[in-house]
């Protein structure tokens, strides 16, 4: 399997694979019920990649490149991607998975489906 990344777009797999790893054993270890440790796990990356892409931003702000031989100039700005996705996405979609998560852990409990 191949990682696809711009910048400092890895940090999104990183994580994602943290939050959910911790939210499974947290789970294990405190009793609460497994079928949400998705869900948990999915919100926490959810919420610590908003606050990633928040920082990425900040970092690249003010920076400006002038040409010498023109004298433009031209902000620069890094480029933050994960699968051709930028990093400020990844938090919505992160978001989108803990609610289908959440979701079907509801259905499982409440149903016993």
């Amino acid at each position: 399997m191949f990682i696809f990344w711009t910048g400092q777009g890895y940090l999104v797999l990183l994580a994602a694979i943290v939050s959910f790893v911790s939210a499974k054993y947290m789970t294990d270890v405190t009793g609460i019920l497994p079928e949400f440790s998705a869900a948990l796990g999915a919100w926490v990356a959810a919420a610590i990649v908003y606050k990633l892409h928040t920082l990425l931003e900040f970092a690249s702000t003010g920076l400006t490149i002038i040409d010498d031989e023109t004298g433009d100039s031209a902000p620069l700005v890094a480029k933050h991607d994960l699968y051709w996705i930028p990093v400020k996405y990844w938090s919505v979609i992160l978001a989108a998975a803990g609610l289908w998560f959440t979701y079907l852990s509801l259905q499982k409990l409440i149903i016993g489906a």
